[in-house]
C-alpha cells in the first residue's frame, strides 16, 4: 500500500490543484492540501536515483508557473489553464522542498 500512497497523493494533489482553479474548493484548504500532498509526494515518490531529474523537472515547472499572468489574459480558458498551473506549482513546490532537504542531508551524512 504504501507503494501505492505517493502515486495516490501525486494524482490527488493534480486533482484538487484543478478542483481549486474551477473555485470548487476554498483558497485556503486548497494550499493546505496542495501543500501536505506535495510533502507527501517528496517523502513518498523520489527515491535517490531521480532526485535530479526530479529537482530540475520541479524547477522547470515552478518556472512555467511564473507565467500564469501572462497566459491567463488570453482568455477564459487559458485563465483556467493559468490557474491550475499555479496550483501545480504550489504542489510540487512542497515536494522539492522534501527532496531537497532530503539530499541535503544525504550530503551532510557523507
Amino acid at each position: 500500500m504504501v507503494d501505492k500512497t505517493g502515486n495516490y497523493a501525486f494524482l490527488l494533489g493534480v486533482v484538487v490543484a484543478v478542483l481549486a482553479a474551477l473555485g470548487r474548493l476554498n483558497p485556503g484548504l486548497a494550499v493546505l492540501l496542495l501543500a501536505v500532498l506535495g510533502v507527501v509526494v517528496g517523502l513518498l515518490n523520489v527515491n535517490k536515483k531521480e532526485t535530479t531529474k526530479f529537482l530540475v523537472a520541479s524547477m522547470t515547472l515552478m518556472l512555467a508557473g511564473g507565467t500564469a499572468g501572462i497566459i491567463a489574459g488570453i482568455g477564459p480558458t487559458a485563465k483556467l489553464l493559468a490557474d491550475s498551473l499555479v496550483n501545480i506549482t504550489v504542489f510540487v513546490a512542497f515536494a522539492a522542498l522534501v527532496v531537497a532537504l532530503k539530499t541535503v542531508m544525504t550530503l551532510a551524512e557523507d
